[in-house]
């Protein structure tokens, strides 16, 4: 196992610091509208009734922020600073989600990433471009002193949530800043992670005569 230390180190607490590239938060939540509810129209209510739109909360156990730092920073001093311009705040954070690298093996409610028996070695040394490995969090690099098992990640699985109902849920403590991954495995993580979500799919592959 890699030195911890060299990998890892506590997220700040609170919304008072700006979130992170490569910051894992548990918890966050997203809300999946229901589409039904907005084909409603107002004919189709009782009178008087407001138009209501349902959504199904989606929760994420683990994420890491992907967005960049230098966009995170400004976002966060003219959101609760006042410092800047209102083209500085960005409308949407980016994570990765992240999953229980056993997951990735034996399956969760997506189902299992790998087939049968191709877990390779190459998974947990992050050589294959598709997933990313990362070794199990001491306590002593969690915000929340519990410690994380081993995570994974499927750099097809991003999403985004509103840049203020993030800090907000944070602040609710509905969602908690875990630990940061240092540079230069920030670094790994990102490259690794824009890399794959700007390949270019080839309609046919070369052949070698």
């Amino acid at each position: 196992m890699g030195k911890p230390e060299k990998m890892f180190q506590c997220a700040p607490s609170g919304i008072e610091c700006p979130l992170q590239q490569c910051e894992i938060i548990a918890g966050l939540i997203v809300h999946q509208i229901d589409v039904e509810t907005i084909t409603v129209t107002a004919d189709d209510l009782p009178e008087k009734q407001p138009k209501l739109v349902k959504a199904k909360p989606i929760e994420h156990p683990f994420a890491i922020v992907v967005s960049q730092d230098c966009d995170l920073t400004q976002d966060h001093n003219f959101r609760f600073n006042g410092i800047g311009k209102p083209r500085h705040a960005i409308s949407n954070i980016l994570f990765c989600e992240a999953m229980l690298a056993k997951d990735l093996v034996h399956g969760d409610e997506h189902g299992r990433v790998f087939e049968e028996g191709a877990i390779r070695q190459d998974y947990k040394n992050n050589n294959d471009f598709r997933f990313h490995f990362i070794q199990e969090i001491p306590k002593e690099f969690d915000a929340l002193g519990c410690g994380i098992c081993e995570l994974g990640f499927v750099f097809k699985r991003f999403f985004s949530i509103p840049s203020q109902e993030a800090y907000d849920q944070i602040k609710l403590g509905l969602a908690a800043r875990r630990t940061v991954l240092k540079r230069p495995y920030s670094d790994h993580f990102c490259d690794r992670f824009y890399n794959y979500n700007k390949r270019i799919a080839l309609p046919e592959q070369y052949e070698s005569t």
